[in-house]
Formats: structure tokens, C-alpha cells, sequence
């Protein structure tokens, strides 16, 4: 078990990484939010056969307002760290390591009915299941964890970004606001549920929320539609 600190554009954020019990989504204990896809889930597979260990933590954030672990975190750096460096992209990290087992038995408990949900690493952590139920072995196998990174969703060193998504072709879209340049239209991105679009020379704006106009394009036709009230439209090629 280890504390780890990481110092990035002015913020600091402390997290937890352990070992976590893979059990499936169903026990509703480790809480999905994305859907998957085989190619890279096959790709993972086949590193872990060739390799039998866990190369990476997965990311994952819990609510620990009422758990005690911000304590457990905020004791174990006051001491001299394991490891210091500086990452490639100049974030500061610092790792202790926690070897007294009443911190570790303390740890333990207090995740021991605490929901966990994936931040990163859907592909990796279905990936793990499926090599566990492969490898078998006892409860208590090495195969049945997955190396992880805690994060508590309320620590403010947490920083989510948004993901975004670009459509090359086959997409049309109408009734967004115009803007004169891609700055213009980056800018008028910002902070907001929207999309750009660029065709023929013109760049627009168009917000994805409440009542939204679309064009979608199937084959050589195009055919409008209209999204519905505070209804998030959905784009298809």
C-alpha cells in the first residue's frame, strides 16, 4: 500500500494505491460509466498472458468525506517520502510507503462497504476480470486484484477535463451560431456542451443542449431532425 502526492499547475492531490478485489459490476462495488469494446480488451488480454503481473493502476474515485482515509493520507506525508521525481510533463510526485498494518487493517475497513468508480481504465479493469476467472486459483490469488489509484472525489487537487470527440466526415450540421476562425470556435467551445463544425469555408458553434436542430446525413441524403427539450442529440454518420 502507498500514499502518493502529485503537484501540477498550482494544484496538489494525494491518492491512495492498492490492491483491489476484481469482482464483477453486477456486485455493484466497482461502478462502470463507459461501455467497451473488444479489439483493445483482446489486446490487454494477450499482454497479461505473456506477462502474468498488472503493469498500471487503474484510476478509480470514491466519496470519502465520511471514511477517515483523508486522515490516514494527510498523517503518512507528514513523513519523509519513499520516492521524489519529476515527471516528463513537469508534475512533482512524491510516494510513501505504508507498512504498519493497523493503517493498512484501517484502510481496509473503511473500503470495505465503499462504492468505487472507474475514472480510467474500463478496457483494463474487464480485461482483469476476464484473465482472473481465466488464471482461477483461490480467493485470494494474485490474479483475482488489480493494482489501483484511490482518488477522493472531493479532494481539491482533482482535476476532470472534458473528452473530446472529432467526426471527420459524413456529418452536417445547421443551426448553430457562426464564428469566424477555429480560435473563435475553440473559444466559443469552452465550458460548454457543444460542437464545432467546420464545412465549406464556414465554422459554427452548435450547443448540444435543450432544443437543438441537426442535419444528418445517410448515404447522399440528408434528413433533419429535432432534439428533444433538455435531451443531449445524438450524431450519426
Amino acid at each position: 500500500m502507498y500514499v502518493h502526492e502529485v503537484t501540477f499547475d498550482g494544484r496538489r492531490r494525494r491518492d491512495l494505491i492498492a490492491a483491489l478485489r476484481l469482482q464483477p459490476y453486477a456486485d455493484r462495488v466497482v461502478l462502470p460509466h463507459e461501455r467497451t469494446h473488444r479489439g483493445p480488451k483482446e489486446d490487454r488480454l494477450a499482454l497479461m498472458r505473456a506477462t502474468h503481473m498488472s503493469l498500471e493502476p487503474l484510476w478509480f474515485v470514491y466519496e470519502g468525506r465520511a471514511s477517515g482515509v483523508k486522515g490516514v493520507t494527510d498523517v503518512v506525508s507528514q513523513r519523509s517520502p519513499a520516492v521524489a521525481f519529476l515527471g516528463p510533463d513537469g508534475t512533482e510526485h512524491r510516494l510513501w510507503t505504508v507498512t504498519d498494518r493497523v493503517i493498512q487493517a484501517a484502510v481496509h475497513a473503511a473500503f470495505e462497504d465503499l462504492p468505487v468508480l472507474i475514472a480510467d481504465g474500463h478496457h483494463r479493469y474487464e480485461t482483469a476480470l476476464a484473465y482472473a476467472e481465466e488464471a482461477g486459483g483461490p480467493e485470494d490469488a494474485s490474479s483475482r486484484f488489480t493494482l489501483a489509484l484511490f482518488t477522493d472525489i472531493d479532494d481539491p487537487g482533482l482535476q476532470v477535463l472534458p473528452t473530446h470527440r472529432v467526426l471527420k466526415a459524413g456529418v452536417t450540421v445547421s443551426g448553430g451560431d457562426e464564428a469566424p476562425s477555429l480560435e473563435a470556435t475553440l473559444a466559443g467551445l469552452h465550458g460548454r456542451v457543444a460542437a464545432g463544425s467546420y464545412h465549406d469555408h464556414r465554422f459554427q458553434v452548435l450547443p448540444l443542449e435543450g432544443d437543438v436542430a441537426l442535419v444528418e446525413r445517410a448515404g447522399d441524403r440528408q434528413h433533419p431532425r429535432q432534439a428533444e427539450p433538455g435531451r443531449v442529440p445524438s450524431i450519426h454518420t
